[in-house]
């Protein structure tokens, strides 16, 4: 399990995290903002 710190410049850091969990949780990060943007740009679709 990983600790999470935040810093003054707005970045998160990642402390003790194997090799690999930090990419995963970025590329999840990821794919979910796709898929809320995806989200949003239908559902405006469907309301216009």
């Amino acid at each position: 399990m990983s600790t999470q710190s935040f810093r003054e410049d707005g970045f998160v850091s990642f402390h003790d995290a194997p090799a690999g969990e930090g990419t995963a949780a970025a590329k999840g990060l990821l794919i979910g903002l796709a898929l809320s943007q995806v989200f949003w740009i239908g559902l405006a679709l469907l309301i216009f």
